[in-house]
């Protein structure tokens, strides 16, 4: 419907400017408002009226706030990484997208703006308001900022350490977007975009002095009203009585200040040993939002367990829901663990019915698919070889106007 309209806009070019004299500015961009970003990009060439009005940065973001609200079509995007082969030895890096609310699951491949000339060595880090962050994987220290529908591309300053874990935000107090880098337990760093053309340095704070022996990230970082999170390891008790647990790390992405939440082990059905056999599994648990609170999701290799932290003063975990790998049908796994699948959490779930929080994509044989956990059904959405593998890093996007800067 709205491509249609976009047709018969640009149809009638030439008496625009007397047309749209007709209509107060105010309704012109009501109108606006209900049209998809890509389109309106389109629609900028239609006249310079209208162009300055999209372009105008009130606008674009009402129009990224009625896209939120009315829950337009939401897209997943994951990584495919391609081992070196005959002409190259190189990693190939190629990044899709899957419209989860709609009955067509066939991915679609990104295709970056101009300046990404090299965007097979481009790993999606971080997603947020239409904006994707990536990563260099041959020279990690450099991070890019995209909008592929505006085509801006925007180089952030080179950070000095690469392990980092990347997330990227918008941080209402200021109407400006930030990018943080997380080292587990022992600092994070953080640059702010501006109007003004990239940063120039970035900002690092410290959790501890002290370093975990066991510390590592286990989650994609979150954001949750105001605060970042992830899942991770660390260590409880001193000296003879030291011993690893896992907690959930917290930064206030408007103060930076941080905290940390125990995750009890006595809540997981797992023993002492797993803590360091899912060190090596990062990206395999979620973090969620549901209903406003935090909900963790602990992938064992034979089931999924849910918890909702219901009161984050008293450390409160609920156990809401466990899924066995043997309950499931018509899932070609024979654990959640292996390197041949992504569980990736849906948002705007409540906890009444958290069986449609997680779905699985699937790699096996030569195809691709995505299995739903509540209905338990397999759907093929098309074709991945066998010297492909899937990245465990997935980000929900829905395309937006704001811009990099």
């Amino acid at each position: 419907m709205a491509s249609a309209i976009v047709k018969k806009l640009r149809g009638l070019h030439h008496d625009m400017h007397r047309k749209s004299n007709d209509l107060p500015d105010e309704v012109v961009l009501e109108i606006l408002l209900y049209l998809a970003a890509e389109h309106l990009q389109i629609c900028k060439s239609v006249s310079g009226l209208w162009s300055t009005l999209i372009s105008n940065p009130k606008f674009v973001y009402k129009h990224l706030i009625r896209s939120q609200q009315h829950s337009e079509i939401e897209k997943i995007f994951y990584t495919t990484i391609a081992k070196p082969g005959r002409n190259s030895d190189r990693y190939n890096y190629r990044h899709y997208s899957i419209d989860n609310r709609l009955s067509d699951l066939t991915p679609r491949k990104l295709q970056l703006p101009h300046p990404a000339f090299e965007e097979n060595v481009l790993c999606l880090q971080a997603s947020c308001d239409g904006l994707l962050l990536f990563k260099n994987m041959y020279d990690p220290k450099q991070l890019y900022i995209s909008n592929p529908v505006t085509a801006q591309f925007m180089a952030l300053p080179p950070v000095k350490d690469s392990g980092c874990q990347w997330a990227l935000v918008r941080d209402n107090s200021i109407g400006r977007y930030k990018v943080f880098g997380v080292m587990a337990q022992y600092s994070f760093c953080v640059v702010t975009l501006g109007e003004n053309g990239p940063p120039s340095f970035w900002d690092w704070h410290c959790f501890r002095r002290e370093k975990v022996w066991c510390s590592a990230m286990l989650s994609q970082p979150i954001l949750i009203k105001k605060e970042l999170h992830w899942f991770s390891t660390d260590e409880d008790g001193e000296g003879p009585n030291l011993q690893p647990c896992y907690c959930i790390c917290s930064v206030d992405i408007e103060k930076l200040c941080s905290r940390r939440t125990n995750v009890p082990l006595q809540l997981l059905t797992a023993s002492k040993r797993d803590i360091f056999e899912v060190c090596n599994c990062f990206a395999h648990h979620l973090l969620s939002e549901v209903n406003g609170s935090l909900c963790l999701t602990f992938v064992s290799h034979h089931q999924l367990q849910m918890f909702i932290l219901e009161d984050v003063t008293n450390c409160a975990w609920t156990k809401s829901i466990t899924i066995s790998l043997q309950s499931l049908y018509n899932l070609p796994l024979g654990s959640f663990l292996t390197e041949d699948n992504c569980l990736v959490s849906m948002t705007g779930v409540n906890s009444s019915n958290l069986l449609d929080l997680v779905k699985v994509l699937i790699h096996f044989e030569n195809e691709l698919f995505l299995y739903d956990v509540k209905s338990q059904e397999l759907k093929q959405i098309g074709r991945l070889s066998k010297k492909q593998k899937l990245s465990k890093l997935y980000f929900c996007h829905s395309n937006s106007l704001v811009s990099c800067g």
